[in-house]
């Protein structure tokens, strides 16, 4: 659990997990002494703890990682800004949940882990939250590192 929870590159997060970790190339923004993942008309506030870890990789461009659990319908308290919106491309019930995945820009894809009696449509837009606080930031690269460590 400690691997799947603090992995040490991407290749490890990737192969950890079914689905796997969701990764979505972007770069990191400061602003009033914040730092944010952007990527196209989305910012993902990142959290005070991890701020200065990624002070280095001020306007380049790294990767988001964010496990399909901790992609949510529902506002996450304290989180209601980490929103991404998307459309619904596929619903694959799991039973009790159901794994959707989800167009989130060009060339970019999400998949939120839900509850199965959700009442969403395959091609329906979407509002997700991202638990920020479970987000990991990696350099670029297949087996790039992951820099939310520094600190953790």
């Amino acid at each position: 659990m400690e691997v799947y929870r603090r992995p040490a590159n991407r290749f490890v997060a990737g192969f950890l997990g079914s689905p796997a970790m969701n990764f979505v190339e972007g770069r990191i923004e400061y602003k009033d002494d914040n730092a944010y993942f952007v990527f196209g008309s989305h910012s993902i506030l990142l959290p005070a703890l991890i701020r200065n870890a990624l002070a280095n990789y001020k306007d380049q461009r790294v990767i988001f990682g964010i496990r399909p659990e901790h992609v949510s319908l529902q506002p996450i308290p304290g989180q209601t800004q980490n929103t991404i919106t998307g459309t619904i491309k596929v619903i694959e019930p799991l039973g009790e949940q159901a794994d959707v995945c989800l167009e989130i820009g060009i060339d970019a894809k999400m998949i939120a882990r839900v509850p199965a009696e959700s009442d969403i449509q395959v091609g329906q837009p979407i509002i997700v939250y991202v638990y920020a606080e479970k987000a990991h930031v990696f350099e670029r690269g297949r087996a790039g590192n992951n820099i939310s460590l520094m600190v953790r």
